[in-house]
């Protein structure tokens, strides 16, 4: 990279290519920083190899250290209760570490996976908000409903639409296959939200969520879709209340609906006295 300081981000090349989970990722590269010995069994035979598991080990991790590769097995448990067997390739010893650390390697690819649904989307710059039939535009600042009908648009309900497309995290993840619309539900969607920023944006430009069936037994829980690339995962209904949407608060019920920041001046006047103010 051309800046020395850049760290880079974590992706997952297997078994899908996609983003990674940092906090989950972060957890597993602490683990393996203060992994410690409880034990150390020098020079083991093959056949202590093989007794402690080793030979087919429930975890193999392989991780590389400047250009260097390591890998570190992690067998079964030590008959005193204190631990589990482990190595690393290309040593004579075994060890003994502490259970905790398969606690922090023993999960689903789920667990390390990015959850966020508009992963590079921000709603900075939205200029048009699609919920179902229903169509808000913003213009020079304020936000206007365009359908069905007219007026001032309620900028709380434009808000948590938007906040959607910020907060909303994947519950679970069901088919990498964005074929499979009519079998959740998302071909005929129960609710559908886009959000579309200016022109001048390049990437990342439109928000996409389409929202079907129930998620099978888990209650409380939809399926969804972000654009036309899946996943296909299950979101919870709790996160998505905002599209569901009340007609009779479409507009704005204050009767100036500006934000502080678009007002220039304010002109307050009663009989002979005037006040006049202006923002520099």
């Amino acid at each position: 990279a051309d800046d020395e300081l850049a760290v880079g981000t974590w992706v997952i090349a297997s078994p899908v290519a996609t983003s990674a989970d940092d906090d989950a990722v972060d957890a597993l590269l602490s683990a393996l920083e203060w992994l410690e010995s409880h034990r150390t069994l020098e020079d083991i035979t093959t056949q202590d190899h093989e007794r402690f598991g080793l030979g087919d080990p429930r975890f193999v991790i392989r991780f590389t250290v400047l250009e260097q590769v390591f890998e570190l097995r992690v067998g079964g448990p030590a008959p005193t209760g204190e631990g589990i067997y482990a190595a690393v390739e290309g040593e004579a010893n075994a060890y003994v570490i502490g259970d905790d650390f398969v606690e922090s390697v023993d999960h689903d690819l789920a667990h390390f996976r990015n959850k966020s649904l508009f992963e590079g989307f921000y709603p900075v710059g939205a200029e048009r908000v699609e919920v179902d039939s229903i169509v808000f535009e913003r213009h020079e600042g304020v936000w206007r409903l365009r359908a069905p009908g007219r007026g001032w648009a309620n900028q709380g309900l434009i808000d948590r639409l938007l906040r959607v497309t910020r907060e909303l995290h994947a519950a679970r993840f069901i088919s990498e296959d964005p074929t499979e619309l009519a079998r959740f539900g998302l071909d005929s969607p129960w609710h559908e939200l886009t959000v579309t920023r200016g022109e001048d944006v390049e990437e990342h430009r439109v928000a996409h969520l389409r929202v079907g069936d129930p998620c099978g037994e888990h209650d409380g829980e939809r399926y969804a879709i972000d654009g036309d690339d899946g996943p296909i995962v299950c979101v919870a209904v709790s996160d998505i209340d905002a599209l569901e949407v009340d007609p009779s608060r479409l507009r704005e019920p204050r009767l100036i609906a500006v934000t502080d920041d678009a007002i220039a001046s304010i002109v307050v006047s009663t009989g002979a006295q005037r006040l006049e103010l202006s923002r520099e």
